[in-house]
């Protein structure tokens, strides 16, 4: 099995390394909080998410450039990242945020691709 590091323990974090360890993987974690279920977006940006203010934090080009560096360097060096489909996915997200003109807005502007999704 192979050595694992696992950065961020929220909603989604906690239960993926679980699932990592369960599997046999030596796993080691970085939180900035303890190993609770929480998320600093939406306990600190519910109420801007909420209005479509997204003006706020870090740009989604910035993301999008971090994400495919990421992407790139491991193509390059053979890293092997399992949860490379999932950033390619949250990537393609990004996109359509800037294809409606969100490029300058924060990383929580993902609501409003949610929303324009579902309509």
């Amino acid at each position: 099995m192979a050595k694992l590091a696992f950065i961020g323990l929220g909603v989604m974090g906690y239960p993926m390394a679980g699932h990592l360890v369960k599997s046999g993987h030596e796993v080691s974690v970085y939180n900035h909080t303890e190993l609770t279920a929480q998320s600093w977006q939406m306990e600190n940006r519910y109420q801007t998410m909420w209005h479509g203010e997204y003006n706020l934090g870090f740009a989604v080009d910035w993301m999008r450039t971090d994400l495919n560096i990421t992407l790139n360097e491991a193509r390059k060096n053979g890293s092997h990242l399992p949860l490379t489909a999932l950033t390619a996915l949250v990537d393609q997200f990004y996109a359509e945020v800037q294809a409606i003109g969100g490029n300058r807005w924060d990383t929580s502007s993902l609501l409003a691709q949610l929303e324009r999704s579902r309509k």
